[in-house]
């Protein structure tokens, strides 16, 4: 028997049943939908009329209801035919984005929700509750001993004026196995609630929740994923409560939740305390979005290359400076109108038009700083303590320079110049500098004082090793 709630995104499952495009009940064909590692995806004995059944047109399917064992309703959206054997016994795959357990949506107009809850990985860590006591027996003999459960009292709420919405802390609290064998689960969840009455978008609540996954994933320095997404919907008399739809994205390799080295950069909800209304507000309402989203993007990506990493990280640094700094202009605007006239006028008009055009485009932001200067800003305006913690007595206008070339470099290639940074050891270090530099900044964005942030970096020991490293190799 299959239970919602016991089903994980992280789990490898099938459910066999009956499928449908929606309004063609009488056209049903049967099935097994698997769910794992690798996507979702419905093999069907048979297939659909494509010719008489509007909703399978250019072998994709928009929405597919099943009726599955247990009475289970299931919803598959976004998908298409990926395989079609004709033979004694007619065989149909199509692979889907995402898979609703819980209830049937026809249309995009449809998928609307109250509100959701998110598990996510190292939740538990971050939230840092202490909800189990175990008593055993004085003298330290295996018998009698007792697992009390205290619910966490402290569950944070957040107005995020800017969305309309409350972000709030919440759990899961569950048993299972019999007498001889019996766990007791504590989960804790981050709960999605727009405060209006009316039902919301999948759309916006996908884009929401993305949101506060980047942030956690900031926080607690380490990818994080989804576990278990619980959306709400209407309101269910019969049970006194508001209908519950387990939401299943298509994902690709499963995670693992590594053991938290208790030295590295990982900022609690302990750790944050009064501050965090400010910090989740500051989050959904920033200027430096470019800067978060290349952060974030390149913690995912582990497999990439150290070229690839050394680019993201050079190139929001640029952004960051570029949308927070007040003095990043050789000259005002005015000033600079008045001087690009008068070289654009300096142009022989025998001139290729269209390479005049090219100069007319190349004199655009010909009075803004350019990415070293920009660089070094990054560098010298950090707070002088973590300076001393990050570059050590390192040359930083040297250091800038060469961060410099080799972005040029490694963007264009060509010749390489005395000065780049070599790939491999080289650039892995610096990429370590580079990260925490702009850890920093955003941190700052946040509202994390100096005070607070030169203490999480300094009892990284690793990260200061990788950055003393760093140094010897530039």
């Amino acid at each position: 028997m299959v239970k919602s709630k016991d089903l994980y995104i992280n789990d490898s499952f099938e459910i066999k049943g009956d499928w449908y495009i929606p309004n063609t009940e009488q056209s049903k064909v049967s099935g097994i939908l698997t769910f794992n590692e690798k996507g979702i995806y419905l093999d069907l004995y048979g297939s659909f009329n494509r010719g008489s059944i509007v909703g399978m047109k250019n072998n994709k399917c928009d929405f597919l209801h099943g009726f599955c064992e247990d009475s289970i309703l299931i919803t598959l959206h976004d998908g298409f035919e990926v395989q079609q054997k004709i033979g004694i016994i007619e065989t149909t795959r199509l692979t889907f984005n995402f898979l609703f357990i819980g209830k049937h949506f026809s249309n995009v107009d449809e998928l609307m929700f109250h509100s959701v809850d998110i598990k996510y990985t190292y939740l538990e860590n971050w939230f840092d509750n202490r909800v189990f006591d175990y008593t055993f027996p004085i003298d330290g003999k295996l018998r009698d001993h007792t697992v009390s459960y205290n619910p966490p009292q402290d569950i944070f709420e957040v107005e995020i004026p800017s969305i309309n919405t409350i972000i709030k802390g919440g759990y899961y609290f569950s048993t299972k196995g019999g007498h001889h064998n019996y766990t007791l689960i504590h989960e804790n969840c981050i709960s999605i609630i727009p405060k209006s009455e009316e039902l919301y978008s999948f759309k916006w609540f996908t884009e929401t929740e993305n949101k506060l996954k980047g942030l956690l994933t900031f926080l607690m320095n380490r990818p994080i994923f989804e576990k278990q997404i619980i959306a709400k919907s209407e309101y269910q008399e019969r049970y006194k409560s508001k209908e519950k739809i387990y939401i299943f994205p298509s994902k690709g390799l499963n995670f693992i939740e590594k053991k938290i080295n208790p030295s590295e950069v990982f900022i609690s909800l302990r750790d944050i305390g009064s501050s965090l209304d400010d910090v989740i507000n500051r989050w959904f309402d920033n200027k430096i979005e470019p800067t978060i989203e290349s952060y974030i993007r390149t913690l995912y990506n582990d497999n990439s290359d150290t070229v690839t990493v050394f680019l993201n990280y050079t190139k929001a640094l640029e952004s960051f400076h570029r949308e927070t700094s007040e003095n990043s202009q050789y000259v005002t605007n005015s000033q600079f109108s008045k001087l690009r006239s008068k070289m654009i006028k300096a142009i022989e008009d025998e001139i290729d038009t269209e390479f005049k055009d090219k100069l007319r485009g190349a004199l655009s932001y010909a009075h803004h700083y350019e990415f070293g200067k920009r660089l070094m800003h990054c560098f010298e305006d950090i707070d002088n303590e973590i300076k001393e913690l990050i570059y050590s007595e390192h040359n930083i206008e040297l250091l800038a320079n060469r961060i410099k070339q080799s972005r040029n470099y490694y963007t264009h290639f060509g010749k390489k110049q005395e000065g780049v940074i070599e790939e491999g050891f080289d650039l892995y270090f610096t990429n370590i500098l580079l990260k925490t530099v702009l850890f920093y900044w955003i941190a700052k964005e946040l509202s994390f004082t100096d005070e607070f942030l030169k203490r999480c970096l300094d009892e990284d020991y690793y990260l200061k090793d990788m950055l003393k490293r760093s140094l010897t190799l530039l």
